[in-house]
């Protein structure tokens, strides 16, 4: 209790800290967290790598293909 004492923001009083650290069943970090009003990041679950993999290959391949029309475009010939 003392260390979120240290580390909750200045001007909060210690009977609001301690009803927050109890609320969060004695968890300093989720304490922390609330008395700084810090939100979790989720990162998103993509539902299929695969179509993710799939969207750069095809990406690649048509940036290739621009590159290979410009060289022969730009080519000197002999």
């Amino acid at each position: 209790m003392n260390e979120v004492i240290k580390q909750a923001p200045e001007g909060i009083d210690s009977k609001v800290i301690k009803e927050v650290f109890e609320r969060n069943n004695e968890d300093t970090l989720k304490t922390l967290m609330e008395l700084w009003d810090i939100k979790e990041n989720k990162k998103e679950v993509i539902a299929n790598k695969w179509d993710e993999v799939r969207d750069i290959c095809d990406a690649y391949d048509t940036e290739m293909g621009n590159f290979m029309k410009n060289s022969k475009k730009n080519a000197i010939k002999l």
